[in-house]
Order: C-alpha cells, then structure tokens, then sequence
C-alpha cells in the first residue's frame, strides 16, 4: 500500500493531483511510438488559464490556487477518461488526445473552453487560451508536438484571451 502510494505520489502533481510534467513526458514519448507504427492519429492541446498572474497579484495565491485546481477538476469532468490530462507548471495544463485527429482536437478545445468560460468560479469568470497541434500534420516527435502546441497557444494568446489556436 506504501509503494502504491509513492507511485501515485511520483506521477501526481500535489495541487491538483492530475498528472505531473514527469508522467506527461513518458506518455507522450509512449503515444509517439505508439503513432509512429500504428499510424493512428495523435492531438496534443496545451492551454493556459488567463489572468491568474494577475488574480495573484491582486487577491493572492490562495485564490490563484483554487482557480488551478477547478480548472484541472473541468479537464478531468469534461474529458475521456483515456485523454491524458497533466499539469505541465503553473497555470499550463495540457491534454493528449490518443486517436484523435487534429480537426478533434479542435473541437475538444472549443469545448472544453465554454466549459471553463460559464463555470461559475467563486470570484467571477475565468478564461483560459488554447494551443492545438497533431502527429503528423505537425510534428515528427514528442518535443516537435509539444513545440508545436506551444507556438498555436503563443498565437491564441497573441489575439487575446479566451481564444483557441491551431497550426
């Protein structure tokens, strides 16, 4: 029981208990393999919720935290129970999408950022920006669609907040 414990400790971020960057990173080198001999399609979503340094600043970290932690309890809610949800740093989460084609990915995004857009947070709104990017329209490798991903999330945050990008 002790080491199940540890394990989940390992692969577990501590705020919001979904994935840890550690647990990202061997998945998607997993899911990679995976596309490269199968074939199957593979979409990567990496979002960033908006504002929260700002939220910091103004009514602590406190709330900050609370905000991260329904955000990641949203992802988990609204999402297969297959798709691999993590929290990369900070406020940055990502999603990966087995099987799911970049046009899926898409949507899954559009979605899921209604979702954040009308929960109701204790404090007021919250809006998060979305980076999409897919195997193999966009990338060869892992580190190829994570930084891919980031470049469409630096586009969606480059036209403002609330907003879903694609390459």
């Amino acid at each position: 029981m002790r080491n199940a414990r540890l394990e989940d400790v390992s692969v577990k971020d501590g705020l919001t208990e979904l994935y840890n960057r550690r647990y990202f990173t061997l998945r998607i080198d997993e899911e990679v393999k995976r596309h490269t001999r199968f074939g199957h399609p593979l979409s990567l979503v990496v979002l960033n919720i908006d504002h929260v340094k700002q939220l910091n600043a103004d009514q602590g970290p406190a709330l900050g935290d609370e905000v991260v932690r329904e955000v990641a309890r949203l992802l988990l809610k609204h999402s297969r129970s297959f798709t691999i949800i993590a929290r990369l740093d900070g406020d940055d989460f990502a999603a990966l999408l087995a099987n799911t084609p970049k046009a899926g990915a898409v949507t899954y995004s559009e979605r899921i950022r209604g979702v954040i857009e009308s929960h109701p947070f204790a404090h007021g709104t919250v809006t998060a920006s979305f980076g999409v990017a897919g195997l193999p329209a966009d990338a060869a490798s892992a580190a190829d669609l994570i930084a891919a991903a980031r470049r469409a999330l630096g586009e969606a945050k480059g036209l403002g907040p609330n907003r879903v990008a694609a390459l």
